[in-house]
């Protein structure tokens, strides 16, 4: 299907700073960052061993939250793997970035970028390319973000560095938005655009512009949002590289996911697929297994949604990449759950409690409580159900888990309701 009438409405957590860490883990790094300091004060060469040592030091910078370090860090490795002619340093390089942003589609992006290069039959640089897990930030201070992240800018400005430049400003616009700022958001978007349009590096192009979608809707710029679908889709038509398709195709359905448009989104998580399964890009085949089965599930198909989750487990476990098996694994459970499969549910619950972030596990606990309920109360054990919800509803209450309250809240309803506790029921 031609996307003759596109709308994107881009998840606003892909808006968001991508970098999720838990703070709790950050100290950990610190000894790390000593080291490798240490490291490199005693390594006089410049040679590949010091490109390697300085990358090494700006991902353990990202992961402590030093993010003006860790940038500092990236350029120097990559400035120094230019100066010695060392192809495997931009392999290094691409890396990096993708830990600076820590999760998501820019995340991806420089993985692939990465894997792609590792890949050239010419060069023999497999060896240099390694697979980085994604991390969780917790930070949600936005205007401290915005005026470290502003202040990091300058200092890449005065480098005259536009891809380091390019890459602030897209988490600069993100902070923005957050705020509210949303004509300032979409100024940073412009310059972010601009520096990655020179660079010629097209999936951040088409990104940055389709997030410019929510910053429209939210100044009600309609005949701008008219403009900038036509040009999208002319953006489409026009780049179909092969690297660079699936990437495209997958944010199109990321779109119409966002905006509950599920049908559309299979049809294009469809094509993103099998651009990945050509490819054999397995990470982004397990990004996309994950989406296509939420849209899924959203249509009631829980038997596919199941079918879809198992398809990333599966690639997960020959790669036995733990941390991505556990979120895998949580996926997995409700569609099992609505497929009355509960030892299947059960399990995935139980695997996915094997997470060592501390936060996750205390959602994911509340998760298996609320899972106990749901199955008590599709046996109608609706006397038994009701403690597991309270506790599943306290822990989110305590936490602030805003959107899980509502669920909690209805099956508490629904259980008092065929106890025949309408007062109950009602509160």
């Amino acid at each position: 299907m031609k996307p003759k009438y596109l709308v994107f409405s881009i998840i606003i957590s892909a808006l968001c700073f991508s970098s999720t860490f838990a703070q709790d883990t950050a100290s950990m790094y610190s000894k790390k960052i000593d080291s490798l300091q240490l490291l490199l004060d005693t390594h006089s060469k410049n040679d590949e061993e010091k490109v390697r040592l300085l990358n090494e030091y700006a991902r353990n910078c990202f992961y402590d939250l030093e993010f003006k370090q860790g940038l500092i860090a990236t350029r120097e490795a990559r400035l120094l793997s230019e100066k010695i002619n060392f192809k495997g340093g931009k392999i290094m390089y691409y890396l990096s970035l993708s830990v600076y942003h820590g999760s998501g589609s820019m995340a991806n992006y420089y993985r692939q970028q990465a894997e792609w290069l590792s890949k050239d039959p010419d060069q023999q640089l497999g060896k240099y390319f390694v697979t980085l897990n994604d991390f969780e930030y917790d930070g949600n201070d936005w205007e401290k973000l915005k005026n470290q992240f502003n202040e990091m800018l300058q200092y890449f400005e005065n480098l005259e560095d536009k891809e380091i430049q390019a890459n602030i400003l897209r988490d600069i616009s993100s902070f923005n938005y957050q705020l509210g700022n949303f004509e300032e958001s979409l100024r940073r978007q412009e310059q972010a655009l601009k520096r990655f349009k020179e660079l010629g590096q097209v999936y951040p192009t088409f990104l940055i512009t389709s997030y410019k979608m929510y910053n429209l809707r939210k100044l009600g710029r309609e005949d701008d949002i008219k403009k900038l679908e036509a040009e999208m889709i002319d953006f489409v038509a026009q780049n179909k590289n092969e690297n660079t398709y699936g990437l495209i195709t997958a944010t199109m359905a990321n779109g119409y996911r966002a905006s509950g448009r599920h049908a559309l989104a299979i049809e294009y998580y469809s094509q993103a697929i099998e651009k990945f399964e050509q490819s054999k890009n397995t990470s982004m085949l397990v990004n996309c297994y994950a989406r296509i089965g939420y849209a899924y599930a959203h249509l009631e198909m829980f038997d596919k949604s199941a079918e879809m989750h198992e398809k990333g487990i599966s690639i997960l476990k020959q790669q036995n990449d733990k941390e991505r098996l556990i979120t895998a694994s949580n996926s997995a459970v409700f569609p099992y759950f609505y497929t009355k499969n509960y030892s299947k549910a059960r399990a995935y619950m139980e695997l996915a409690l094997q997470t060592t972030n501390k936060q996750k596990q205390i959602y994911y606990k509340a998760r298996q409580k609320s899972l106990e309920g749901q199955i008590l109360m599709d046996q109608e054990q609706y006397t038994t159900a009701i403690p597991f919800f309270q506790s599943a509803l306290e822990t989110y209450l305590e936490h602030n888990r805003i959107s899980s309250l509502p669920f909690q809240y209805m099956f508490l309803a629904r259980c008092y309701y065929n106890l025949e506790d309408y007062p109950k029921a009602l509160e």
